[in-house]
């Protein structure tokens, strides 16, 4: 606060001279604030920022959504830019992982064998029991019996 007043006080050839030197203290401790605190988020952090709450809505609504659009929707960015956030950082597309969160469920379900598949299936809100059996072969590699049998 004391600076600032010298600015207003001074006149002439050093009143340049003062106010490069504020703007100067200015940066270095916008600088070292960002540095201490994170800063502004860059691209990379925000693109983090929502893959993790990607991940999180996924856990949250899996069983009912299944479709990318659903998420991209809550997380206010479009069903392309989110699956292109999950292509850089996962390796994987926005829908894979929706269908990766719906395997790993599956299995920990088929691992517990008083369900049957078709329990299993419907807890999963699939319809139809043929096709919770093609999603899981073509999602896992074998078929539903044939992961319970290799436990």
């Amino acid at each position: 606060m004391e600076k600032a007043l010298m600015v207003g006080e001074g006149s002439g050839k050093f009143r340049s001279d003062t106010l490069r030197v504020l703007l100067l203290e200015f940066f270095f401790l916008a600088v070292k604030t960002k540095g201490e605190s994170g800063g502004i988020k860059n691209t990379e952090g925000h693109s983090a920022a929502i893959l993790r709450n990607y991940e999180k809505l996924i856990e949250q609504h899996y069983l009912q959504h299944r479709m990318p659009k659903y998420y991209a929707e809550l997380l206010c960015v479009s069903p392309g830019y989110l699956n292109s956030i999950c292509k850089e950082l996962l390796g994987l597309s926005a829908g894979n992982m929706i269908r990766n969160r719906i395997v790993l469920e599956a299995k920990r379900m088929l691992i517990n064998f008083d369900l049957t598949v078709t329990e299993v299936a419907y807890k999963l809100n699939f319809n139809d029991n043929s096709y919770f059996c093609k999603f899981f072969r073509n999602q896992a590699g074998v078929s539903p019996e044939t992961f319970r049998k290799s436990i």
